[in-house]
């Protein structure tokens, strides 16, 4: 992998449901990891939330699937941190967890622009921002100039929190070593909101629980070995768990 900016020692969260994980997921994974080379970049499966509905299978399965459909991408490591704990998934326990564990290294925690949208939503905001750094991951090739786009709230989410004193606008490329990013801002505390521009896949969890519902092909939607797991196992269709 190349040297980027982050430096050698960067350590990368990747959260989510993952109900069930797909090929958008591992592709994201794989890019965050070619253009950022996190060691290591953990992924995080997250408990039900208390406000929502039982997720449709254990997390014995889930985290299964997880460890399978990441398997083949670098410099990933699983983590069950989330799972294993009391009470809710608040992101800034996790950030916590991980900033102690990885004393002294730099924590970038990786989330979508909607994700990021509703941060000020988030338990513990503006501390939970300020807590370690942030990679959004936007979607290259967006229009900007729709007012309704991911990408236009996303600028104007940025727009307010610079006006507010929460953020800072950065040179991208400061420091002499070649940036992943296409706008970085800093926090009060020095920690980095970092945007990061990359080709989705178009896939959702809700479209491959579906199908896998109706007894329909998930082929070319969830990694292959997911999928052998998927249907060796049976979860997801109608009364399995």
């Amino acid at each position: 992998m190349r040297k980027t900016s982050l430096g050698p020692h960067a350590v990368g969260i990747l959260g989510g449901s993952f109900n069930p994980v797909h090929i958008g997921h591992v592709r994201l994974a794989e890019e965050v990891q070619r253009r950022c080379a996190f060691d290591p970049l953990l992924i995080i499966p997250t408990k039900c939330p208390p406000h929502k509905p039982p997720y449709e299978v254990s997390d014995e399965h889930r985290l299964a699937l997880v460890r399978l459909a990441f398997e083949s991408v670098p410099d990933t490591r699983v983590s069950t941190f989330e799972l294993e704990s009391e009470g809710p998934s608040y992101a800034i326990r996790t950030i916590e967890n991980f900033t102690r564990q990885y004393a002294g290294r730099p924590i970038y925690f990786i989330l979508g622009t909607d994700a990021f949208n509703d941060l000020p939503s988030w338990y513990a905001f503006p501390d939970v921002m300020e807590a370690c750094s942030f990679v959004v991951v936007a979607r290259a090739g967006w229009d900007s100039m729709d007012a309704d786009s991911d990408r236009s709230k996303l600028s104007r989410r940025l727009a307010k929190l610079v006006a507010a004193g929460l953020l800072k606008p950065l040179d991208s490329n400061a420091g002499g070593e070649p940036s992943p990013f296409q706008r970085v801002f800093a926090t009060r505390s020095g920690t980095r909101i970092c945007i990061l521009d990359v080709d989705l896949h178009e896939v959702s969890s809700t479209e491959v629980r579906l199908r896998l519902q109706l007894g329909e092909n998930v082929t070319g939607l969830v990694p292959p070995n997911v999928e052998r797991y998927l249907k060796s196992v049976g979860v997801y269709a109608t009364g399995k768990t």
